[in-house]
């Protein structure tokens, strides 16, 4: 994920929770944290306003605009008040900031496993406090990762058949492996499914 832009500039509010409509937006509906999207995770009820700096030791900053970020309700949950501690700090940990801190420089996805693997110390202290490696993230990543095969199967298989058609030839024997795959994928994204049914993104 590259670095974000803010597009956004709100008013001044008294309530930081007003912000909110205007995060949506800047953030692209998605959690800054784990990368849900509304649409995989119920719609914005199901996300808030999230203090990058918590309210409770940065006070000063409740109303910052530049301090208020788009985030999922567990990464949110997960989060809540922490911050790392002074020595901590010291050894370069922070949480970092999507609008100044490339996460594509601090975190890897393994698309073997589909977990997330921390490339600085920073990364590491979030991937472990957020829990950005819980169950239905990995399953979330593996989702993602298969529907992008599928489409990518279901182009090849569009190609082979116009060339087919165009020479007049009979049904490549690769289209009917291609739609073997495409049903196990199929399949595999059902089982998928059925597990965010009955488990929310936790």
């Amino acid at each position: 994920m590259a670095i974000i832009v803010r597009r956004e500039n709100p008013p001044l509010y008294s309530d930081y929770r007003k912000y909110k409509k205007h995060l949506r937006i800047d953030f692209n509906y998605c959690c800054i944290y784990c990368t849900v999207s509304e649409k995989e995770f119920g719609g914005s009820n199901n996300f808030s306003v999230e203090h990058l700096k918590p309210k409770s030791k940065f006070r000063e900053l409740e109303l910052d605009y530049s301090n208020l970020f788009y985030a999922c309700m567990d990464c949110n949950r997960n989060k809540w008040e922490d911050w790392p501690s002074e020595n901590e700090i010291k050894e370069g940990i922070k949480y970092l900031n999507p609008c100044v801190d490339d996460y594509d420089v601090h975190f890897r996805l393994n698309n073997e496993v589909f977990l997330l693997e921390a490339c600085s110390k920073s990364a590491e202290y979030m991937i472990n406090h957020i829990r950005l490696n819980r169950d239905s993230l990995k399953d979330l990543r593996e989702e993602r990762y298969l529907n992008v095969i599928l489409n990518k199967e279901i182009e090849d298989i569009k190609i082979l058949i116009s060339k087919d058609i165009a020479e007049q030839k009979p049904i490549n024997p690769i289209i009917r492996e291609k739609i073997i795959l495409i049903q196990n994928i199929h399949q595999k994204l059902e089982e998928l499914r059925s597990i965010d049914n009955s488990n929310d993104v936790k």
